[in-house]
């Protein structure tokens, strides 16, 4: 994962925790990272696949198991092992969404969890919240 992508990652799920604090949200830590082959082969052998999103939010809602959240920026594409992941989950009955702004989370996830109102905690491109 590159940087970029590793600070809009964590901004979402900041803003996510502030406004679901009793909802689940996790990384699955997959790919994308320079890995020596010792290691890339042990994280292989402990179950790591390639193209599983970045994001999951255990709670099932609107007919589906949850929903997996890929992380991109807005000029990155999927690759094709995670179109084909997708594809996979989606047919598993999970939704899978592909997120490139904090307001396309945002709107992902309030579509799918229900609108919450604790506070304004969009996280800021520098990371610090609204005040």
């Amino acid at each position: 994962m590159k940087h970029d992508e590793s600070v809009f990652q964590a901004q979402c799920v900041e803003w996510y925790r502030l406004q679901y604090p009793d909802m689940i949200i996790f990384a699955i830590p997959n790919g994308g990272y320079k890995l020596s082959a010792q290691l890339a082969y042990r994280f292989k052998a402990m179950g790591v696949l390639k193209g599983v999103p970045d994001l999951f939010v255990p709670h099932a809602r609107n007919g589906y198991n949850g929903m997996f959240i890929e992380i991109k920026l807005p000029t990155t594409r999927a690759t094709r092992e995670q179109d084909e992941m997708h594809a996979v989950l989606k047919e598993e009955n999970f939704r899978v969404e592909i997120c490139r702004t904090i307001d396309e989370f945002i709107r992902t996830v309030q579509e799918y969890l229900g609108r919450r109102h604790f506070r304004d905690a969009t996280p800021l491109r520098d990371g610090k919240e609204n005040q």
